[in-house]
């Protein structure tokens, strides 16, 4: 493992890439997200960590000359909201060597959950759900890779001081309309728990890990 080099495919502020980057030779991270870039940045600054590249684009647009190929491990941890899996899976092996693993979910979300409720009570229409692991497992199997898959559950519970706090939190994420507050307040109340001095929102969500080996 010392001498390998890995992919993080959406790295974000850098949760995987920082500690993988302490055990690897070199790391790319491609987040396209300037914002999250500039945490990544700082956080890589703050751990002394010198051996991480950063491409600045989305999957779909990177070609692999942008990359420091081969791999010898590429990852997607919830990174591959994409129109074409397939080709974002074939570009993945392109660049791979050894293994690849890829996060997603399985089943309703916790935001899927909120989301399907707010859609009819604000817009009185249904909220479509976006592509979940059987997909990627199928295009997978059509491209003839038979996957390891590891089911495991994750505690999405989140926890806030106040009911305005709640509120905040709720417009922002689910880019809710001043005029629509009351519906959203109205929905809270009914599903947010106070305990303990706080306002909890009650969550837990399957997810799963799709690994295989690429085969030259």
């Amino acid at each position: 493992m010392p001498e390998s080099s890995v992919l993080d495919i959406g790295s974000g502020p850098g949760r995987l890439s920082i500690p993988i980057a302490k055990r690897v030779k070199r790391l790319t991270a491609v987040e396209p997200a300037e914002g999250m870039r500039n945490v990544l940045i700082e956080n890589l600054k703050s751990e002394n960590i010198e051996n991480v590249d950063i491409v600045s684009k989305n999957w779909e647009d990177i070609d692999p000359s942008d990359l420091s190929t081969p791999y010898d491990l590429s990852i997607a941890a919830f990174s591959l909201a994409v129109t074409d899996i397939k080709a974002a899976i074939e570009k993945i092996e392109s660049v791979t060597s050894g293994y690849v693993f890829v996060y997603w979910f399985c089943g309703l979300s916790p935001w899927d959950k909120h989301s399907i409720e707010l859609w009819e009570r604000l817009y009185d229409e249904e909220y479509i759900v976006g592509p979940k692991s059987n997909v990627i497992y199928n295009v997978l199997y059509d491209m003839g890779i038979y996957p390891d898959m590891r089911v495991f559950e994750l505690d999405n519970s989140v926890y806030f001081d106040t009911f305005d706090d709640a509120l905040t939190h709720f417009k922002f994420n689910y880019k809710i309309p001043d005029e629509s507050e009351d519906i959203l307040k109205n929905y809270l109340k009914e599903k947010l728990i106070f305990e303990n001095g706080k306002y909890t929102d009650l969550g837990k969500s399957t997810r799963v890990r799709i690994s295989w080996k690429v085969e030259k």
